[in-house]
């Protein structure tokens, strides 16, 4: 689900997630959308969280600090992978990593161009080395939701499909054995 912070900015649309909006987004609530977060990812992975963790429906930088700093999982001493992406409404991708076990050396967000005016979330990639040594790429993705019916907004699917092609098919160009993880909210089945 979504994670907003309370605060207006007028260059989205986060309406709905204000405390007079839609969802009556006030801190009490998004203390207890961090507290729940929190307590799950502290239960995957080892004592401390997941290594690596990949998120999505999150509307900026400032939301993932909270959450990486919440005491059930500071100890994990999370890395931030983050670019605001175009979508209208502020929903981005992030990763979080334990910065004891990946090294961040680059990031790089790539456009889904959609036909008509509609923006959507960029693909995060994320590249690193795992303890050190051993070189990744990750993916993070939120491709185009089923709204209007799965047969109507289909063709967005695929547009964020081609661009994962097109940027697994650059990576492997210039190194065939390069580990790829491609991951994310897909809205899709395989």
């Amino acid at each position: 689900e979504n994670l907003f912070d309370t605060i207006d900015d007028p260059a989205i649309n986060d309406a709905d997630f204000l405390p007079n909006g839609k969802y009556k987004w006030n801190s009490e609530r998004l203390t207890i959308k961090l507290q729940n977060m929190a307590k799950v990812i502290s239960r995957l992975g080892d004592a401390d969280g997941p290594e690596i963790l990949g998120l999505s429906e999150v509307e900026n930088r400032s939301v993932l600090e909270m959450l990486a700093a919440h005491p059930l999982i500071r100890s994990g001493k999370y890395g931030i992978a983050h670019i605001d992406s175009p979508d209208e409404r502020g929903i981005d991708v992030a990763l979080f990593f334990k910065k004891k076990a990946f090294t961040l050396t680059a990031m790089k967000a790539y456009p889904v161009k959609l036909d008509g005016k509609d923006k959507t979330r960029d693909i995060l990639l994320v590249k690193g080395n795992v303890m050190g040594k051993y070189p990744l790429h990750l993916m993070v993705n939120h491709w185009p939701s089923r709204r209007g019916g799965a047969a109507k907004s289909e063709p967005s699917r695929f547009a964020a499909a081609r661009v994962v092609r097109a940027v697994t098919d650059s990576i492997r160009k210039a190194d065939p054995s390069a580990a790829i993880v491609i991951m994310g909210d897909l809205n899709d089945d395989p």
